[in-house]
């Protein structure tokens, strides 16, 4: 179980030497000499300074730092979002005369930021925010500061550059895709089993773009340059998200050549997957679609507010080589940066950094505790009544892939689009945090509620241990409840305020602790029951429940 820890250090004010760091950080390249030779200075938290890598548009591979900027002064600067790869695998660049180990994904991706500035901007300096070299990643401290307001550097970068490195020639086939887009047709392009494609038909109203720029000939290999930027692993990792939603203006750099805009490639990638997932493309193309498709979605709405449960549910599918930063990415994205401490120091687990998201949702969102849906003992077969689990009932464990038996259980429950059972406006939520029984803090969740039933005795027996629901009869035997199949006679239904649906929790007698089991389904003649919506006529009195 995870104890309580210790609050962090406050932060240098004067300049220090950092230590050598031994190569203990497996999420990034072995740099102990680097770090004991360059001197970073400090950042003051204040003001919000970060440093900028100025990049040696000469091909000399000497770069030079601009040390502590403020963000509100901080002028025209670039970030780049990579997918980092394996830590070992790296390319020496030159920092200030200083030789630095940077993962080579990152360096090919500076090399491609510069070649594209180049042809655009070519007596400008081009100034990069660089999360390995711009972090002293030796100073646990700044780098929890840095990270916590990396949505902020992001979104005032004058542009965003994607790097996703693919060593074949991409302008051809994108060139013939945006004739395809422009058009907008995919008459003769059906799949087949052997992934050839019939020639397009002649079409008198083809515009003349599509008659210039596209081969009516080409191969069918083609379609394997496009499968190289969906596969992409750039795709799946955490903080993309993040870097992207919030961006300005985004470039995806493929080579020192070929380099397209995201408001031109979205539509290629659209039109590729139309011609040719239905058959042919692997299960894992389509996941890297749906991480496209969700990205473009959620870019729309980063200025207002993200659709944050969607987020939280895909941040389940995303991979980080440092675990935390898969919580860590979205945070920002649902403007809890301020009440999720980032630590990355080894002695705070995985979990705590769950119960710290989850505490954050519950008190700040509206409807917060509606994320207890997604946790509970049915939620990845939890062993929590007996102890054994290290997360409270109450936390969702969003380290896990989504569960395909939660979903067949939510899908069974066929619960109406409007319920309200607890988040009517004279129902809001009063929440509190206690100490648990092996003394971590703000562990057990104190509710404001009401019990409005007692399941009675199972009524679809038939399927015991086959399915993840069962239905059981209420206490009067007046209504029929739909809830996870672990649960059993006598367990409670419960409204929580500021809960859109019933929960069932079962009550420990030994010290008056509950543990959740799993939200609920409530109907009479077939129909919701109006306890779905907020109608407290069969509740009881008003009550507080302690789930652990």
């Amino acid at each position: 179980m995870e104890r309580s820890e210790p609050r962090l250090p406050k932060s240098r004010t004067k300049q220090s030497k950092s230590k050598p760091a031994p190569f203990t950080n497996f999420y990034t390249p072995e740099n102990s000499d680097f770090y004991a030779k360059f001197k970073y200075r400090p950042l003051d938290k204040k003001y919000e300074e970060i440093r900028l890598l100025d990049v040696d548009l000469t091909g000399g591979n000497k770069h030079r730092m601009i040390h502590s900027i403020s963000l509100a002064k901080a002028g025209k600067y670039c970030a780049i979002s990579y997918y980092s790869g394996n830590p070992k695998d790296t390319v020496p660049v030159w920092i200030e005369g200083i030789k630095m180990n940077i993962f080579s994904n990152l360096a090919k991706g500076i090399e491609n930021a510069a070649s594209f500035w180049k042809k655009g901007s070519p007596n400008q300096p081009l100034r990069l925010w660089v999360d390995q070299i711009c972090i002293n990643q030796s100073d646990l401290p700044e780098k929890s500061h840095q990270v916590n307001f990396m949505r902020e550097i992001y979104r005032n970068a004058t542009h965003v550059y994607v790097s996703m490195p693919v060593k074949k020639n991409l302008r051809p086939v994108f060139e013939w895709l945006t004739g395809l887009a422009a058009a907008r047709t995919t008459k003769g392009y059906e799949p087949s089993s052997n992934m050839l494609y019939e020639n397009p038909p002649p079409e008198p109203n083809l515009s003349g773009r599509w008659r210039d720029r596209v081969n009516p000939e080409w191969p069918a290999d083609s379609w394997e340059d496009i499968y190289r930027v969906i596969n992409h692993s750039w795709w799946s990792r955490s903080w993309v998200y993040q870097e992207f939603i919030v961006a300005s203006d985004v470039f995806f750099l493929f080579s020192d050549e070929v380099s397209m805009p995201w408001n031109q490639l979205h539509p290629i990638l659209s039109l590729f997957m139309e011609l040719d997932t239905v058959n042919a493309c692997k299960e894992s193309l389509k996941k890297r679609y749906q991480a496209d498709e969700t990205m473009h979605r959620y870019r729309i709405f980063a200025s207002i507010k993200p659709m944050k449960d969607h987020l939280r549910n895909h941040a389940r599918n995303t991979e980080t080589s440092q675990p935390k930063d898969k919580f860590y990415a979205f945070v920002g994205l649902a403007n809890l940066e301020n009440e999720v401490p980032i630590r990355y120091e080894p002695s705070y687990s995985i979990q705590a950094v769950l119960i710290d998201v989850a505490r954050a949702i519950v008190v700040h969102e509206d409807a917060g505790l509606d994320i207890l849906a997604q946790a509970g003992t049915a939620a990845h077969r939890r062993d929590l009544p007996d102890g054994k689990d290290s997360l409270p009932s109450w936390v969702p464990d969003w380290d896990k892939q989504e569960d395909i038996e939660r979903q067949k259980f939510i899908d069974a429950l066929e619960l109406p689009s409007a319920c309200s059972a607890g988040t009517s406006q004279s129902s809001k939520a009063t929440l509190d945090f206690l100490e648990d029984r092996h003394g971590n803090e703000r562990r057990v969740l104190v509710a404001a509620g009401t019990q409005v039933d007692i399941l009675g005795s199972a009524i679809d027996r038939g399927h015991d241990g086959f399915l993840p629901w069962k239905s059981f009869s209420s206490s009067d035997s007046q209504r029929v409840i739909t809830t996870t199949s672990i649960a059993h006679f006598g367990d409670e239904v419960w409204v929580l305020d500021g809960m859109s649906w019933p929960v069932v929790l079962r009550r420990s007698s030994a010290d008056n602790s509950t543990t959740l089991l799993a939200i609920a389904m409530v109907r009479e003649n077939g129909q919701p029951h109006q306890i779905m919506f907020g109608d407290k006529n069969l509740s009881g009195e008003a009550a507080t429940v302690v789930i652990v």
